[in-house]
């Protein structure tokens, strides 16, 4: 069930540390629990302090596919000012609409 597994669908890494006006990829791993193949589009949301350089992407898994596959959407994030940001990304598929779902923690350091 979608929405009572908050692991889905997790950004990778969910957390790491940037130097200030360093790039940091990111990409969210999902798991089609579905017994239908899915397309799942995510969609990186603005965070304060940090540019998204992606556009959405998407995915299609198979039904109930072993194992975790990767959307690497190259979650590129300029960071400028030193301290903690978070960023989330939205989760879509047919018929399900998962806003701000996933989410990571950058660290900012000098």
């Amino acid at each position: 069930n979608y929405g009572i597994d908050e692991q889905w669908a997790p950004f990778y890494p969910r957390g790491v540390a940037a130097t200030a006006g360093e790039p940091v990829d990111l990409e969210v791993r999902i798991l089609n629990h579905s017994p239908i193949a899915r397309t799942f589009k995510v969609t990186p949301r603005q965070s304060r302090g940090i540019d998204i350089l992606s556009k959405p992407a998407e995915i299609t898994l198979q039904p109930r596919q072993s194992g975790y596959s990767a959307v690497n959407a190259s979650f590129r994030k300029l960071v400028t000012q030193p301290g903690t940001c978070a960023i989330t990304a939205d989760i879509d598929s047919d018929g399900m609409h998962f806003l701000s779902w996933a989410d990571a923690v950058i660290r900012v350091e000098d």
